[in-house]
């Protein structure tokens, strides 16, 4: 598993390995109970499906709006909050990986593949200024 950080003026930074096996367990146990705000099958503007489930926590997307927001546009589930230990995660990586700036994430989006799913190579251009500045 790796922890990777978009960031504004660094781009994508992967710290891999940092997640030790026995906590990715749990992370992804966490993240499989059912629950309301929980994965879902991502569309794209033009209706085609992505081939992964997704789920938001802290704040969902609205590809409509190009903005994050406390719910689902589909279905108005509200975004589960985003785990302690995922926060104790990024702390850790502040002060262990310095070459990225501190950061406190809001968000956190979870990509599960299935044995076909994947994601292309893709840039996250959809959102706002304001939004990448914050």
């Amino acid at each position: 598993m790796q922890l990777r950080f978009n960031t504004r003026d660094l781009g994508m930074v992967s710290l891999k390995g940092f997640v030790k096996p026995e906590d990715q367990i749990g992370m992804v146990s966490m993240c499989r109970q059912p629950g309301p705000g929980g994965f879902y099958e991502p569309s794209l503007k033009n209706g085609a499906k992505l081939n992964l489930w997704m789920m938001s926590l802290g704040k969902n997307w609205d590809p409509t709006l190009r903005s994050y927001g406390p719910t689902r546009p589909f279905d108005g589930a509200q975004a589960p909050t985003i785990p302690r230990c995922f926060q104790d995660d990024c702390s850790t990586a502040n002060s262990t990986a310095s070459e990225f700036p501190r950061i406190n994430p809001d968000v956190c989006i979870v990509n599960y593949y299935t044995n076909s799913g994947k994601l292309g190579l893709h840039q996250d251009k959809d959102e706002s200024e304001s939004s990448l500045t914050k």
